[in-house]
């Protein structure tokens, strides 16, 4: 090879190369944010990704087709000419995805252990494979007696620590069951087949305004798709029967269950006729007329409508019908008393405002209708068939503010109860038709210090009641004759702690003053030798408790002292 061409080649490799391409930046079109890894395919077949921030280049010579795609992100095609420099912007494109339910069990158990107030916790599990009834689970709980008539389904009222039933306030999903007439909540009236779980708390540090204390059943929700049928039948042709299906679909959650039970409640005992010292005329006979029969309907449905907001529904129908035996010696054999109780609410609950905020609303409706059936004069004074009907409608809010490890917490409810009795033999009935608006408003705060070793928690419980009676006051001549319009305001305080002292060991102390407003049998009396007393003054509770607590796993052992005090 001569120099000249050695020359000419070495002449040509120092020339500049002239090359085309294309280069640019790819952005999310949202947030104008670089978007890392996004392919690029041409149409040759090359394929590119974007650099750390968002930054591509391709050598071309011609135009050409280019696509742009990121999963989550909606795909993009250019047409571009060599040496073009050009910025692509992405839309976001969410994935549809099937649902997919993340669910945890809390240990309310666990929870509630933790809070000042003394408290115990039966969950569906404790009781879920076992025939039993609302009143016999409470009866075995630890400071709870029970007074029940005897039998399925028999009359029942629960007591705390010695308290009546009329300082017991019972709640079902946050609903309070005390009827302003007074008398206690009727435990059978509330099939546990509708039941998740009850807490029962004790003495001073109970939420609430319970004088003894408060117990609060929850319903169940759904929480899988399935279908169970259970029955059994017993002794006394004690006949029980549940049936239930729950399941979801998108966004919805429903539940459905319907129980029933019936005995004949037809025990043997002895019978003396009368005559307690004279045993040659005793004997032993079957309880008359004590046969029950119950039914019951409950549904409940929830859906989230957007990702923070859900709604729910529920709705109960309960019937009753059993007979009233009278005394041992006397039965009665046609006696009868029916109830039919109807319970509805709707809720919306907002989640996360501001990320701090949970808020919830509900409007509430309860029917109660109650039928004393005596047409022979077996049981009572005189030939009976009255009517009694309770219907409670009112609106409630919660709102809860987190703050860190503290939690702060708002209860309001307004709410309307009126009582209606009614009588088809008697000219009058015994009992007068009255009203009662309750105002409620309760703040309470919850906070936490040591990273959890110390809770502390305060609430305070204002309720005004406004209560009037109405129909002919028999005893309008005498001075002693009650007003027809009371008005009164009720104020509770409570206050907790608890202190962790060593290991599964802790320190819990409560003190409270509450009050109870009069009933209105208290306050109106009845058309017959009661008088009523609207000057009443409130049933007042001085109430303190403290004791330790051993926890080991779902073993524990408390020792409590506690004193109370009723003016």
């Amino acid at each position: 090879m001569t120099p000249g061409r050695i020359l000419t080649i070495a002449i040509l490799c120092l020339l500049p190369v002239t090359s085309y391409g294309l280069e640019g930046i790819v952005l999310d079109a949202e947030q104008g944010s670089p978007l890392p890894g996004v392919t690029i395919l041409t149409t040759d077949g090359r394929a590119f990704l974007t650099g750390a921030e968002g930054t591509f280049r391709i050598v071309a010579r011609d135009s050409f087709l280019v696509t742009f795609s990121r999963i989550g992100y909606t795909d993009q095609t250019l047409h571009v000419t060599p040496n073009a420099s050009v910025t692509v912007r992405l839309v976001p494109a969410p994935i549809q995805m099937d649902r997919l339910d993340v669910t945890d069990q809390r240990d309310i158990e666990q929870e509630r252990a933790r809070l000042p107030a003394f408290s115990t916790v039966i969950q569906r599990k404790d009781f879920e494979n076992r025939t039993t009834t609302l009143p016999d689970l409470l009866d075995r709980s630890t400071g709870i007696q029970v007074q029940s008539l005897g039998g399925l389904d028999a009359f029942s009222t629960i007591s705390v620590r010695g308290s009546s039933s009329e300082q017991v306030e019972v709640y079902l999903d946050d609903i309070l069951l005390n009827a302003a007439i007074g008398g206690g909540v009727n435990l059978s009236t509330l099939p546990l087949s509708n039941v998740d779980r009850i807490e029962i708390n004790r003495g001073a540090g109970q939420e609430g305004n319970g004088l003894g204390g408060t117990v609060h059943i929850r319903t169940r929700e759904s929480d899988s798709t399935r279908q169970v049928i259970n029955g059994s039948w017993g002794a006394l042709d004690t006949r029980l029967l549940s049936t239930m299906i729950s399941g979801s679909s998108d966004h919805l959650d429903y539940l459905a269950i319907l129980d029933y039970a019936s005995s004949d409640n037809d025990f043997g005992f002895l019978d003396n006729n009368g005559t307690e010292y004279n045993a040659t005329d005793d004997e032993y006979t079957k309880r008359q007329n004590n046969n029950a029969t119950r039914r019951s309907v409950f549904g409940n449905v929830s859906a989230d409508l957007t990702g923070r907001i859900r709604l729910s529904a529920s709705q109960t129908f309960f019937w009753k019908h059993q007979g009233i035996p009278g005394i041992s010696n006397n039965q009665a054999t046609h006696s009868r008393f029916n109830a039919f109780r109807s319970l509805s609410q709707v809720s919306v609950e907002r989640r996360s405002i501001l990320n701090r905020i949970t808020a919830e609303g509900t409007a509430y409706f309860t029917h109660l209708r109650e039928t004393f059936i005596d047409s022979l004069g077996e049981v009572g004074i005189g030939r009976q068939d009255n009517r009694y009907r309770t219907r409670t409608f009112g609106i409630r809010s919660h709102s809860r503010l987190a703050l860190s490890a503290h939690l702060l917490s708002l209860l309001t409810d307004i709410r309307r109860e009126r009582y209606d009795p009614e009588a088809r033999i008697q000219l009058v009935t015994p009992l007068f038709a009255s009203r009662r608006w309750t105002l409620q408003f309760r703040p309470m705060t919850d906070f936490s210090f040591l990273d959890g070793r110390i809770s502390w928690t305060s609430s305070l419980d204002y309720r005004h009641q406004r209560d009037r009676f109405s129909g002919r006051n028999p005893f309008a001549f005498s001075p002693q004759a009650p007003d027809s319009l009371t008005r009164r305001d009720l104020l509770g305080l409570r206050t907790g702690i608890r202190v962790d002292l060593m290991g599964p060991l802790m320190l819990k102390a409560n003190l409270a003053r509450s009050r109870r407003g009069p009933s209105f049998f208290e306050l109106f009396g009845d058309r017959g030798s009661v008088v009523g007393n609207t000057n009443l003054a409130p049933e007042t509770a001085r109430t303190w408790d403290a004791g330790l607590r051993l926890q080991a796993g779902p073993t524990f052992l408390e020792v409590v002292y506690f004193d109370q005090r009723y003016d």
